[in-house]
């Protein structure tokens, strides 16, 4: 009987434990800047505190290693975003003790598990690392920036992704007034975007240098850099970088 109680209590802990873990990240999404996938992380978080307290363990392995996985591939496809990742890690680490707890019992789901963990997670690492090889390394907005060799990163920059609609609109702004790149710097997010980053600035006659960076300051897109005063959006204006007022 002893035994049987102490096996109950312990399920209870890690129950406590993994709801505790979905109530972290509600707060990790709540406190970082709203995004599409904000609303979807806290109702997947919330659905995981169901069910953990359900002593449900499948589910929850099921919804934290899918929803880390997802958050990883979308970064890699995307941008990085560092509340994403502390928040898809929370996921993770939740998954990963409820597939634990469901190793012997569920195999075949828990290897799919882990092969879905391990190609998300290393899409996440590759991505950041693609072009390390051709490019120098430097500190830019306290992230390491991917640049090439004797590029001027003191100029204006403008942080943009090829997935995103509001970029392009910007870009081609950007491109028409200083199709050189005289006065500014497309940074495209993330590092693994810059081929493809270039070759769209190419297309809409752009001429200058592009550098990369694994994240926009803020996680916001597009966002133009002046001299560390930051301009997200509607906000964004070429005049700013001539005449270097702040609306």
């Amino acid at each position: 009987m002893d035994k049987s109680l102490q096996i109950i209590e312990n399920v209870q802990k890690e129950a406590v434990v993994n709801a505790f873990i979905f109530l972290l990240v509600i707060s990790i999404l709540l406190y970082a800047n709203y995004g599409v996938l904000t609303g979807p992380g806290i109702i997947a978080a919330l659905t995981g505190i169901y069910f953990s307290l359900s002593l449900r363990y499948l589910f929850v392995a099921l919804i934290g290693i899918c929803a880390a996985s997802a958050s990883f591939i979308g970064q890699a496809l995307v941008a990085y975003c560092p509340y994403c990742t502390a928040a898809a890690m929370c996921f993770l680490i939740a998954g990963t003790i409820s597939l634990i707890k469901i190793v012997n019992k569920h195999t075949f789901v828990s290897l799919a598990l882990c092969g879905v963990t391990v190609i998300s997670v290393g899409m996440f690492t590759i991505s950041f690392t693609a072009y390390a090889d051709v490019r120098e390394p430097v500190i830019l907005n306290g992230q390491t920036a991917i640049v090439a060799d004797n590029c001027d990163i003191s100029k204006p920059k403008l942080y943009l992704s090829t997935t995103c609609p509001s970029c392009k609109g910007v870009m081609a702004d950007f491109v028409n007034i200083d199709p050189l790149g005289e006065k500014w710097l497309p940074v495209v997010v993330p590092h693994s975007n810059l081929a493809q980053g270039e070759k769209m600035l190419q297309e809409l006659g752009y001429q200058g240098e592009v550098v990369s960076a694994s994240y926009p300051p803020g996680n916001r897109l597009p966002t133009l850099d002046i001299a560390g005063e930051m301009f997200v959006g509607s906000k964004i204006r070429f005049e700013k970088i001539i005449k270097g007022e702040i609306e």
